[in-house]
């Protein structure tokens, strides 16, 4: 299932010593795709470095393509 595959991702992930920003993003990605927006925020705020355009835009993107506007709107305020 999508949500065992994002699972064993998150799992790979915490066993990286140092994740790159692309790392990052593709699970970001992820979870944006799946529709869990919390866990898609967690990982946003514990990226070192710093996240790049890339991992605001795929929040961003996520919740204009399902239709959240509000959170969207929200979302883009903070950036």
């Amino acid at each position: 299932s999508k949500n065992g595959k994002l699972e064993l991702g998150l799992w790979f992930f915490h066993q990286m010593p140092n994740p790159d920003t692309v790392t990052y993003n593709e699970l970001i990605d992820g979870f944006v795709k799946s529709g869990d927006f919390n866990n898609a925020f967690q990982i946003l705020s514990s990226m070192m470095p710093d996240p790049n355009s890339a991992s605001w835009n795929t929040i961003l993107t996520g919740y204009v393509n399902s239709e959240q506007s509000r959170e969207a709107t929200a979302f883009f305020t903070k950036m």
